[in-house]
């Protein structure tokens, strides 16, 4: 079940956190894999037995190279995982260009450029993940670039499943909420948000990699190969509502006050 074996496997950002999560359970699962990171990941690609290529998301050129270079490493890409992306802080009235330029890039171009690249190089029966984030699908204050650019992957995963399923190439999101990664502990606010998602989350806990790439790993799969166009939240709960630790936590707070 979930089988992968002689799949082909390329994962963006594939060097940390759900990015390396998932490059690890596909490569148990039997698929051969190609990290490509902004960063150098191959000593981390080595641990798993994955290849490694250098590459900046929001470059076309160089991430095109880089697909390329893993197609022509290990043949045809059966799955890609566009998982690169960046946190972007700040209130809407305190954005600026340069801010939202980078968010999009990284986030929105970046996967944009992934699903470019790797048309080519992927046959009938192929899958696309993408990683959006819950906010994009719903907003937070402070968070305006992010959440923007995250709803445009949101977007983009719906026209790619359109315009590429006559091709037989499925293509879904997923759509984490705050996630155990480095990234999450690199943010000004990640202390805050991590606090507040045991709150805010009817299960009581952040998201762990492993988890999102369970996830992954199911939507990469043939086992129900009529899943596309879907935008996944992974988030303990939040998107179905309010929570009933967070409900006692204000009434609590209005008692004392």
């Amino acid at each position: 079940m979930f089988d992968l074996t002689g799949k082909h496997a390329v994962v963006t950002g594939g060097g940390s956190g759900i990015g390396l999560a998932t490059a690890t359970r596909l490569r148990r699962a039997g698929a051969s894999v190609a990290i490509v990171d902004r960063e150098d990941a191959s000593a981390a690609a080595s641990r798993i037995g994955a290849g490694a290529h250098r590459a900046d998301v929001s470059d076309a050129a160089a991430l095109t190279a880089a697909v390329d270079a893993a197609a022509a490493a290990a043949g045809p890409i059966d799955i890609l995982v566009n998982n690169a992306g960046v946190a972007v802080e700040d209130a809407l009235e305190e954005v600026d260009d340069e801010q939202m330029l980078r968010a999009f890039g990284v986030n929105a171009l970046g996967v944009l450029h992934g699903m470019q690249a790797v048309v080519a190089h992927m046959p009938a029966g192929g899958t696309i993940v993408n990683t959006a984030s819950l906010a994009g699908l719903t907003g937070f204050p402070g968070y305006a670039a992010y959440c923007a650019s995250k709803a445009a992957v949101v977007a983009l995963t719906r026209v790619a499943a359109l315009e590429y399923g006559p091709r037989g190439i499925r293509v879904n999101c997923l759509c984490p909420g705050s996630v155990d990664t480095p990234m999450l502990a690199s943010q000004p606010s990640g202390e805050i948000e991590a606090l507040l998602v045991a709150t805010a989350a009817p299960l009581g806990r952040i998201v762990r990699p492993e988890e999102v790439a369970a996830l992954i790993h199911f939507l990469a799969a043939d086992d129900c190969p009529v899943l596309s166009g879907l935008a996944v939240p992974v988030d303990g709960g939040i998107a179905a509502g309010t929570s009933v630790a967070l409900i006692e936590a204000v009434a609590a707070h209005a008692i004392s006050a």
